[in-house]
């Protein structure tokens, strides 16, 4: 949006002018003319934004302005790579070139100038008066309304006597299996109706195998098949790649001999049913499918509904707008990890800077108020409340879609073919490709004022040698890449000529990422999707002052020179603004052992999360001095809150890797929330020193974190804990009561296939409300649903208000004892 845009483009200038002066010498007079113009714009493109479609003059003068923003960000952003990126041409050519571009900016200045001043004469003969220009910074439509995270209400008053009849038809009738539905428009509760059934005790105990899938109006089967076996069991590399007709086979054996119930929510078309249940026997066991359809809406219905959301649109804030929209660039029904939207946001530049806090936390208030107005669905929210995945509703993404498309704000491609390849990109800011990538790139379409290509594809796709520049030389002033399925066989040189991007996706087949990467001065978000085990970076990071987050599923080797560079930095940067991007990073995972220097954590003192993968025994060696790798954090991380340690000595067996002991408890970050240990096998004894840490609220042990039949833990430990995730591990037998785990909500124990029974002592625990059991043993499932029983009765007893605790125990069919 024209505003939004405005609002990047101002920021921009004023970097650019503070503390780029020698970049931007020779157009230093027209930037500053251009920011005072568009400064005096800004404030008619807010006013217009809050009252759109009430003149259509106005919305013609929106159109022309939106314009030649458009137009400005292109020559400055243009003039810019220009000037940074080197080029093999001659000194005289590249004096030209200058000249033109320079040229080009005074033409620009005076396109924002005329257009200026053609909005002051509006306002004056349509007597708008000056409110609209002086909409400025103090405007109360600029702050933000703090709001606690929403708490979903799920039981509402007068569904009750509806789910109970559809209880009675789903348990009873016929053996065969039986296809029900629920019908109705849009936002009369189908979905509230069905969740209150499938969370209902009775149900939970009819169907031990039960699964909940959106299936919505442009389905895919593959990814219907893998939905569903995956909340039975976890998924296998070799089941991403079956076809779906091979997925339907394994899920139908699975199902075969089980009673079983799926809930299929949002079904658009009355054949879906006879596309997706081949998947699902008829095996006589009173098997039950429950449908959620519109399918017998009324059409002049359906506009309402279209004029309704245009309504709540418009009625947005202005800075929500483009927040909203922005959901138009994702599949329908995606789940949309909050992380991910919060640094698309920030990376887009539709989120500004105000007061003291940080732009992440802007952002999650700015998805707060969202789905406050029931515009964004929550799709899972973490434990402390807030979102951790969200996406629209069907309808709501298509009216992101549409209007987008109208602003030039993003278009869709799905299935490119030849069909569309006249088709330009020119006049388009953002591209969502969500199908047909290959023909996409091999068409080798451009976009000049692309500033954002985001790919979304069920297969990846592994680019020609002669293909891999085609993203980068067609796209050069991208702000965001997300090429997530696009598999680089070698680093494309032409990417580091895109020295506007702030958000890179990249998948990759090599071990090695250049030194030129640091050339991405503006990056603040870099993740690395890669097939190998290891990862060399070779690219000066501590350069990259703008970096905030870099994420990388491999272990990863640093450079070392963090401390002499942060040295420089203190040297030739004096003022504040500068110091503090010097430790801008807040994001760092996964990187080797050996790159735990002190000097790396000193370059990034800000770090709040940091995930190590490697053989972990190496942190804990002690070298020079008697200190340890491990004790730089306690020292140098003061305001790191997550930890990961994955402990990696493949292709050796993972017991040689095997932890003898834990630092000592001072040796931990002060500041330590949430901690995940994989593969360290330690001996259950050494969790009394994690129960020592005050701030900790999850606890993830993984597979083979721990080892060993028996764990007593410690009276007074884990005071703060409110989520213990338990992996694939040997125990036995467990205790557990309010003197252990005093604090906790949430408990999910997966493939603990020895387990004897959860601890009784778990019922004296009132704050606990979530206990998860995923493939584990008859007997633990059996005491699990003894402490749900209790636990109701208790709370019964108390007349306890709140939510109430819920068990969830996940199949397949626990083996026997004797197994």
């Amino acid at each position: 949006m024209a505003d939004a845009a405005v609002e990047f483009l101002l920021e921009k200038l004023k970097q650019l002018l503070l503390y780029n002066v020698n970049l931007v010498r020779d157009v230093k007079d027209e930037l500053e003319s251009l920011y005072n113009e568009l400064d005096s714009l800004k404030g008619f493109l807010k006013d217009s934004t809050e009252k759109r479609n009430t003149n259509e003059h106005m919305n013609s003068m929106v159109r022309r302005t939106r314009e030649v923003v458009y137009k400005a960000e292109d020559a400055v952003e243009t003039y810019l790579s220009h000037t940074c990126v080197p080029m093999a041409r001659g000194y005289f050519e590249r004096a030209f070139d200058i000249l033109d571009h320079v040229a080009n900016l005074r033409s620009v200045v005076q396109e924002v100038r005329s257009m200026r001043t053609t909005v002051e004469d509006m306002y004056d003969k349509e007597k708008f008066g000056s409110a609209a220009l002086q909409y400025g910074e103090g405007s109360e439509r600029n702050t933000i309304e703090r709001k606690a995270p929403i708490v979903e209400e799920e039981n509402l008053v007068g569904f009750q006597d509806e789910a109970e009849n559809l209880i009675q038809l789903l348990t009873g009738g016929l053996e065969e299996l039986e296809v029900i539905s629920i019908i109705g428009m849009p936002g009369l509760g189908k979905t509230t109706l069905a969740k209150m059934i499938f969370r209902n005790p009775k149900i939970e105990y009819e169907f031990y195998n039960r699964a909940w899938i959106y299936v919505s109006q442009e389905y895919n089967r593959k990814e219907v098949f893998l939905n569903i076996l995956g909340q039975f069991n976890k998924l296998t590399d070799e089941m991403y790649k079956m076809s779906a007709e091979s997925l339907a086979n394994e899920l139908c054996k699975f199902l075969v001999k089980k009673k079983y119930l799926i809930v299929m929510e949002d079904v658009w078309k009355g054949d879906v049913w006879d596309d997706l249940k081949m998947a699902f026997p008829k095996n006589k066991n009173r098997s039950r499918i429950l449908l959620t359809s519109r399918i017998s809406l009324n059409l002049e219905r359906e506009k309402r509904m279209d004029k309704l959301i245009a309504f709540s649109f418009n009625n947005l804030p202005y800075h929500l707008k483009a927040c909203f929209l922005y959901f138009g660039m994702f599949p329908e029904d995606f789940q949309i990890p909050m992380s991910t939207l919060l640094h698309l946001w920030i990376s887009e530049g539709f989120i500004q800077k105000q007061e003291e806090m940080n732009l992440e936390d802007i952002g999650e208030e700015y998805l707060e108020d969202l789905v406050s107005r029931n515009l964004v669905m929550v799709g899972k929210r973490r434990s402390n409340g807030k979102v951790k995945f969200c996406h629209i509703h069907d309808m709501l993404h298509r009216f992101c879609k549409k209007e987008g498309a109208e602003q030039n704000f993003l278009h869709e491609i799905k299935g490119f073919d030849q069909g569309i390849n006249s088709f330009s990109f020119e006049n388009y800011r953002r591209l969502g490709v969500h199908s047909g990538i290959s023909n996409f790139i091999s068409s080798k379409k451009v976009g000049p004022g692309v500033r954002s290509l985001l790919c979304f594809s069920h297969e990846d796709v592994i680019l020609p040698h002669d293909r891999v520049s085609s993203i980068p030389g067609g796209f050069k002033l991208l702000r965001v890449l997300d090429g997530r399925p696009i598999i680089f066989p070698r680093f494309p040189t032409d990417l580091t000529q895109l020295i506007h991007l702030r958000y890179l996706v990249l998948s990759i087949k090599f071990t090695i990422l250049p030194a030129t990467i640091s050339n991405l001065w503006n990056l603040q978000t870099l993740i690395v999707v890669t097939s190998s085990r290891t990862l060399e970076i070779k690219a000066d990071i501590w350069k990259m002052i703008q970096l905030r987050h870099l994420e990388i599923n491999a272990s990863t080797s640093l450079p070392k020179t963090g401390i002499r560079l942060q040295d420089i930095f203190t040297k030739t940067r004096k003022s504040k603004e500068d110091s503090l991007k010097s430790g801008s990073l807040v994001t760092l995972s996964t990187i080797s052992p050996e790159s735990c220097s002190e000097d790396v954590f000193a370059a990034a003192p800000n770090l709040k999360k940091l995930g190590i993968r490697g053989q972990l025994s190496k942190l804990l060696e002690k070298g020079k001095g008697g200190s340890t790798l491990f004790d730089s954090l306690g020292k140098k991380l003061v305001s790191l809150e997550n930890l990961k340690l994955l402990n990696d000595v493949l292709p050796r067996p993972p017991v040689e890797g095997k932890l003898v002991s834990l630092p000592q408890i001072y040796k931990f970050p002060p500041k330590l929330k949430k901690l995940t240990l994989s593969d360290t096998l330690l001996d259950w004894d050494h969790m009394s020193t994690l129960g020592k840490l005050e701030n900790l609220e999850i606890l993830k042990l993984k597979d083979n974190a721990f080892e060993g039949k028996l764990w007593q833990p410690q009276e007074g430990g884990f005071r703060a804990l409110r989520v213990l995730h338990i992996g694939r591990t040997n125990l036995v037998s467990w205790s557990a009561s309010a003197d252990h785990f005093p604090r906790l909500r949430c408990l999910y124990i997966e493939h603990c296939s020895d387990l004897h029974a959860v601890p009784l002592g778990l019922v004296d625990i009132s704050s606990l409300q979530i206990m998860d059991l995923h493939c584990t043993t008859k007997s633990a499932a059996a005491s699990a649903r003894k402490i749900e029983l209790l636990k109701k009765s208790l709370q019964d007893q108390q007349n306890t208000k709140g939510s109430e605790f819920k068990l969830n125990i996940y199949p397949p069919d626990p083996p026997t004892e004797d197994q």
